[in-house]
């Protein structure tokens, strides 16, 4: 027997990033591990769908926190990737 998948699951769409947090982008951010007890959405992910009137993919729980003089966001892992970016903080090691 082949090592064939019984399902095609279809790519994950693209993150994007919302005009509501563009104000955040004038401040350099810090990031820390967000682990809440009970689950947060992502702020970009809420601003997101938002924008697009509710239509989208649901918001994925926060995992990063970002924290700078403009305010703090709750980050999904994509979304933090998409904002260390901005700031020009690689992925490390």
């Amino acid at each position: 027997m082949r090592n064939v998948p019984m399902v095609e699951f279809p790519k994950a769409a693209e993150p994007k990033l919302s005009k509501a947090l563009e104000t955040h982008k004038s401040h350099r951010g810090t990031y820390a591990a967000y682990k809440p007890k009970k689950r947060v959405a992502c702020d970009e992910c809420l601003n997101v769908l938002h924008e697009a009137k509710g239509v989208g993919e649901p918001p994925l729980g926060a995992r990063q926190a970002r924290n700078s003089p403009s305010g703090r966001l709750l980050l999904c892992t994509p979304h933090a990737e998409l904002w260390r970016a901005i700031d020009g903080i690689g992925k490390g090691k």
